[in-house]
C-alpha cells in the first residue's frame, strides 16, 4: 500500500537568525516547474544578502520521483559563484 500524504500547499519560506548571518530557505509541497523557478528566484535574492551561511531545508518537499535532483545539483555552483563583498 502506498502511503498517502496530506496535501501541502507548495511554497517557500525564508527565515534568519537575528543578525541575518544565517538564512534558512525552506521549500515545501509538491515539486513542480513553478516551484523550481520560485526556489531559484528566492535563492538568488538570499545570496545577494551575502549571508555567512545558507541552509536549504527540504524536509517539507514532496518529490517521490526525485525530479528536484537536477535543481539541487545547480544550486551549489550558483552559490559558489557569488562574490563576497570587500
Amino acid at each position: 500500500m502506498i502511503e498517502q500524504r496530506p496535501a501541502v500547499q507548495s511554497g517557500i519560506s525564508v527565515d534568519s537568525v537575528e543578525d541575518g548571518a544565517i538564512i534558512v530557505l525552506a521549500v515545501h509541497g509538491r515539486w513542480s516547474v513553478t516551484l523550481r523557478i520560485e526556489t531559484f528566484n528566492v535563492l538568488r535574492r538570499c545570496l545577494t544578502a551575502h549571508p555567512a551561511g545558507l541552509l536549504i531545508d527540504l524536509t517539507g518537499l514532496d518529490d517521490p520521483e526525485a525530479l528536484s535532483l537536477p535543481a539541487g545539483a545547480k544550486a551549489a555552483p550558483c552559490a559558489a559563484g557569488r562574490e563576497v563583498p570587500a
